[in-house]
């Protein structure tokens, strides 16, 4: 589970620079800005 876990970032990086790139781009900043609070908020989609 833990090991596919960075496929599904991957896979669903790539899949939101296809349908937004820039809400993706802003999303990146904000998740290397502060990674522990971003992490929280995706976990909360």
């Amino acid at each position: 589970m833990f090991i596919l876990l960075p496929f599904a970032l991957v896979a669903g990086f790539f899949l939101g620079e296809l349908l937004c790139p820039f809400f993706v781009l802003f999303a990146l900043g904000y998740l290397l800005s502060t990674p522990w609070h971003a992490f929280l908020t995706f976990l909360g989609f």
